[in-house]
């Protein structure tokens, strides 16, 4: 039998150590491959799977590696996504834009893979996290400076006024303007803010830390959906 993995798990390996097969079957890599940036980004939107006797194995190491660094976490990377593409399809982006925006967005946290748990207490936590970000996504997984630079400047407060929000800006807003909002978003409402309360604080919060051109945006539609109010 199989069972389904994700790529991220092996992020600390050299190594994969198990055979990877698709869905279908077919083997994919040998657990004796190389880990490198170009494997992991081929993989990175499939879905992969793993023989189930070797999935003790995995389990193990993943166990070994939550030790040892801050967990990656798989649920704010996925719901932080989901917002940013609905904001970019606010905006009308292309489709290849749109592959970026999914990119910079899963990968806004990546940073803590390489910060031991043990350190994560430390008052440069968040500084850390986002240069080992972006020079994870830009120098291992080789993706252009724009995707990588949402991990460093994302969670960064700037003036929105220096933005000017002429019609090429509007079509080329900077991809951290987006994860930013869906970020907080995601994390405010996250502990237990209601809908209204959420967005209020956003509201409140304005233009210190976030780009307001979006941020309408994505407020009218996360009040509204089909012409009801939410």
């Amino acid at each position: 039998m199989m069972k389904k993995v994700n790529v991220l798990d092996f992020l600390n390996q050299k190594e994969f150590d198990v055979d990877l097969f698709s869905e279908g079957g077919e083997k994919i890599c040998s657990a004796d491959e190389k880990i490198t940036p170009e494997i992991l980004l081929k993989l990175y939107f499939q879905n992969i799977c793993v023989e189930e006797s070797s999935s003790q194995l995995l389990k193990n190491q993943i166990i070994n590696e939550v030790v040892e660094f801050v967990p990656f976490d798989k649920k704010e990377a996925e719901k932080v996504t989901e917002y940013s593409l609905l904001i970019g399809k606010l905006l009308n982006f292309s489709p290849e834009k749109l592959k970026e925006l999914e990119q910079a967005a899963y990968n806004h946290n990546i940073g803590v893979i390489k910060i031991k748990t043990e350190d994560q207490d430390k008052e440069n936590y968040k500084t850390r996290r986002a240069d080992l970000g972006y020079k994870y996504i830009y120098e291992e997984l080789k993706l252009p400076d724009e995707i990588a630079e949402v991990a460093r400047l994302y969670g960064k407060r700037y003036n929105c006024n220096e933005f000017e929000l002429i019609t090429q800006n509007k079509k080329n807003m900077p991809y951290y303007h987006i994860v930013s909002i869906a970020n907080f978003y995601y994390n405010y409402s996250s502990n237990g803010s209601t809908l209204e309360e959420t967005l209020k604080k956003m509201i409140r919060i304005g233009n210190k830390k976030f780009n307001t051109f979006i941020l309408h945006k994505f407020i009218n539609k996360m009040r509204t959906q089909d012409g009801q109010q939410i």
